[in-house]
């Protein structure tokens, strides 16, 4: 092999072995940078928000009434066969936002309100109906902000006479208590949520008593 020939060789040994050092150097800086990462750089990397929350996690907040998560569930339920005429009442679409808010280090405060656009059949006849906006039912749940195994919420709940016609709502305002226990073992939620209301203000000719269960 020709003296030239060897030497450059040898000249790309020499560099190939540089590079191989340089990298495992910076490779032992950066690790040292790492392990000397600061309490205020730890502090940070602490408080940011995990992402990487699972698809099982997220089913179950949503499942949950009073989880830390906004929400606008959405539902469209049918009732068939009503009446002589067996007509079918539609309630087309209802929504359940919530909505919660911290109040302190131990305690959420969950705002859930349900509305719904409804289609109310005129039920002596074999046709004809009205469709509209219902009454609205606000619900407030002060719930720990830390809960255990059991999951609750307890606080007032509202019926507000906002129907765009009165076979649609009750015409009436009523006040009540609202209550929320729920547990969720593995990929189960089993719960129950419970409400009473009695009307306070509204035409007299139209009595209303409403205690509900979910």
């Amino acid at each position: 092999m020709p003296r030239v020939t060897r030497v450059f060789f040898l000249a790309v040994l020499m560099l190939l072995g540089a590079t191989v050092a340089f990298a495992q150097e910076s490779d032992q800086d950066w690790n040292k940078e790492l392990d000397q990462e600061s309490p205020e750089q730890a502090k940070k990397e602490a408080e940011k928000p995990d992402t990487k929350a699972s698809a099982g996690d997220l089913a179950k907040a949503t499942q949950n009434p009073v989880a830390s998560l906004v929400s606008v569930p959405l539902q469209n339920l049918t009732d068939f066969n009503i009446g002589s005429f067996g007509r079918d009442r539609n309630t087309v679409i209802q929504f359940q936002p919530v909505v919660p808010f911290q109040l302190s280090e131990n305690w959420n405060l969950i705002t859930r309100t349900i509305g719904a656009l409804v289609y109310q059949p005129t039920i002596s006849r074999p046709q004809q109906g009205t469709f509209g906006f219902g009454d609205l039912n606000p619900s407030f749940f002060l719930s720990p902000a830390k809960p255990g195994k059991l999951i609750w919420g307890a606080g007032p709940t509202f019926l507000l006479p906002t129907a765009s016609d009165d076979v649609l709502g009750t015409g009436k305002l009523s006040i009540g208590p609202a209550i929320v226990a729920l547990v969720q073992p593995g990929k189960w939620t089993l719960g129950v949520l419970v409400n009473n209301l009695w009307s306070v203000a509204g035409p007299r000719p139209r009595p209303w008593k409403s205690c509900a269960a979910a």
